[in-house]
Parts: C-alpha cells; sequence; structure tokens
C-alpha cells in the first residue's frame, strides 16, 4: 500500500511531508477498517492534493470495494470508488439530478474534490452542508483551494467545523505550485 503513495514528492518540504503522512495515516486506518473518518486537504492549487486524494482512492478501489456505478434515465456515470469533482456534482444538482447528490452520499467512502472551486450560491453552500451532514460517519477525503477559515467565512462556518469534528483531520498548506518550483 504505501509503495502507491512513492509517486508523490514532498521535496523534503514540510508542509507536503505532512500532507504526504496524513494520507498515509488515513489509508491505513482506512483499510485496517478503522472508525470511519475524514481527511480535508486544503491549501493552494498544484500542492498535491488532488493526487493524494487519487492515490487513496486508488486504495479504496483495490483493497475494499471495486468501483461504483450510479445509471439514472439521463445519466450513466461511473465513479471510481465515490471520486467526484464538487464542480460536476454541484452541476448535477443545478440540473435537478437528485438522485446523484442522494447516491454520493450513501457511499461509505467518497473524495469530493476541490471544494469552493464553483462560483458558491445560498443553494449550493446548502447542498455542501447537506453532504457534510450525510457523511457523518463515513469516509470521507475532502479537498479545496480555501484555506480552513475561509471555508467558514466563505461557504458556510458549520461546513469548517464538520471538518473538525469526531477524530476528522484538516492539513492546511500555504505552498507554491508543484509546476512552478
Amino acid at each position: 500500500m504505501l509503495a502507491r503513495f512513492d509517486s508523490f514528492q514532498t521535496l523534503d518540504d514540510p508542509q507536503l511531508t505532512k500532507m504526504k503522512l496524513a494520507a498515509v495515516e488515513f489509508a491505513w486506518h482506512m483499510v485496517g477498517k478503522g472508525s470511519p473518518r475524514w481527511l480535508t486537504l486544503l491549501g493552494k492549487s498544484g500542492a498535491g492534493k488532488t493526487m493524494l486524494a487519487r492515490i487513496v482512492n486508488r486504495i479504496f478501489n483495490y483493497n475494499l470495494r471495486g468501483t461504483v456505478s450510479y445509471e439514472s434515465s439521463t445519466i450513466v456515470q461511473r465513479y471510481d470508488g465515490g471520486f467526484i469533482t464538487w464542480n460536476k456534482l454541484a452541476t448535477y444538482l443545478r440540473e435537478g439530478e437528485f438522485r446523484v447528490f442522494d447516491d454520493i452520499c450513501a457511499h461509505d467512502f467518497v473524495v469530493l474534490d476541490d471544494i469552493g472551486s464553483e462560483h458558491s450560491t445560498a443553494f449550493t453552500n446548502a447542498k455542501l452542508f447537506e453532504f457534510m451532514n450525510r457523511s457523518l460517519g463515513k469516509w470521507r477525503v475532502i479537498t479545496g483551494n480555501l484555506t480552513l477559515e475561509q471555508v467558514g467565512e466563505r461557504l458556510d462556518v458549520r461546513i469548517a467545523s464538520r471538518m473538525i469534528r469526531d477524530g476528522n483531520v484538516v492539513v492546511d498548506v500555504d505552498v507554491k505550485d508543484w509546476s512552478l518550483r
């Protein structure tokens, strides 16, 4: 399992090392059938948050469950272990595809990538809060380009609060974009 994380290079940056170690620990707990919790990776674009989330997702798919498929009359979508971007999920919600939302909320494991990346509205913020509430007691990896403080200010303080409850781990990094190093 640890070999899957070898592709994530920290360049001896203490913040990237902390983020990688948090992802490794999360994956160990998940595979070891520990109590469900969340890992939230926050920070600037290009820090490697999505890359780590994808690695954890592959570990989930390989070790625990496989691929989850959702099919409705208008959408056939494959979610690898429940990996979806917030922008895509918000688009489904705005288009009235609430069954997709319900299905994703029901998964035991979901990566919700890039919260705060789309123009938030009262509706999308309410749905993100609902996702968080319905995710209590489940495995979640959440990434976003906001700090925890910005999540509380721009989205909803209740969302930020959910991220830090019940042994959930938040890693907030402030590093230069990988491509610009």
